[in-house]
């Protein structure tokens, strides 16, 4: 029997000691809160799959504000970032902190989520000037490289969604196939759920890059990951990708919770699945490092 190794880390990289670092960095910020959700994902592109991710969330009412203005500093956020994310924080209603290993390097992300998910930033002109979300990324080895990525919410009823994605109007080429295991996911969550009406809809775009994205939640959707296993074997044809059922067979029986589809500041294009996790997962890659 082939041995599969525990999703959602890959040993060697969960072995890794600047990836143990950063691993108990992002969980010291959030030591003694309360975390709203955790998350684990993977990203399938033409280049490969790139699996070991993982999210946690909170809500910054009640946490002592030397603690939140402590937190660029704590995770290491260049100068640049910090000031910026240090700027917009106290409109934050939630802060999501996340890494990756992103092909050789790590990559810590922090995001400040602002307003509720159906509502409105606080006042009209906060509305104007903020997105849904905004994430601020870099990389630990080499902190010029950083991103600033813009999460705008469009409202969109399910079935207009499905016909978006299917359409991919404007879309290049290479990225419909991208689309399409999007528009697969909504179509299935209508047909498993005719009524279904918690989709979610976010455009996202990257400060200084061509990035173009969408992302559509999916947590109330009822789907896990292996109910998407016929659009991800087309994916898998259509990319030449040689190891995409590794995705179904670690994440399969995982909620599913939001899907990224788009191409990324290279260019290439790009599915990612996100789905539930806990504490657990957290522990298990802790509990391989080595650093």
């Amino acid at each position: 029997m082939m041995h599969t190794e525990p999703w959602p880390w890959s040993l060697p990289v969960a072995r890794r000691a600047d990836f143990v670092r950063g691993l108990r960095s992002v969980l010291e910020q959030a030591e003694g809160l309360e975390v709203a959700g955790w998350e684990t994902s993977c990203r399938l592109a033409p280049s490969g799959l790139r699996p070991d991710r993982l999210l946690l969330g909170f809500s910054p009412v009640g946490v002592a504000p030397r603690r939140l203005q402590a937190l660029p500093a704590a995770l290491g956020m260049p100068t640049a970032l910090a000031v910026a994310f240090a700027a917009a924080q106290g409109r934050a209603t939630h802060i999501l902190l996340a890494l990756e290993l992103d092909h050789t390097d790590l990559e810590i992300k922090a995001y400040l989520s602002f307003g509720s998910r159906f509502g409105r930033v606080g006042s009209t002109l906060e509305a104007d000037l903020l997105p849904a979300m905004r994430g601020y990324k870099w990389h630990p080895s080499d902190p010029i490289r950083t991103r600033t990525s813009d999460y705008c919410r469009l409202p969109v009823a399910a079935r207009q969604l499905q016909t978006t994605l299917e359409q991919a109007d404007g879309v290049p080429p290479a990225v419909v196939p991208a689309y399409g295991v999007a528009a697969f996911a909504v179509r299935e969550a209508l047909a498993r759920r005719p009524y279904w009406y918690e989709c979610d809809f976010l455009q996202v775009t990257e400060q200084g890059s061509e990035r173009s994205s969408c992302c559509v939640r999916l947590y109330e959707s009822g789907l896990k990951v292996v109910d998407l296993q016929p659009a991800i074997e087309a994916l898998q044809k259509t990319w030449l990708l040689s190891d995409a059922q590794h995705c179904i067979e670690r994440m399969g029986q995982r909620p599913l919770g939001w899907m990224a589809v788009g191409v990324d500041r290279q260019r290439e294009p790009f599915v990612t699945l996100y789905c539930e996790a806990t504490r657990a997962d957290a522990r298990q890659a802790l509990s391989f490092g080595t650093d």
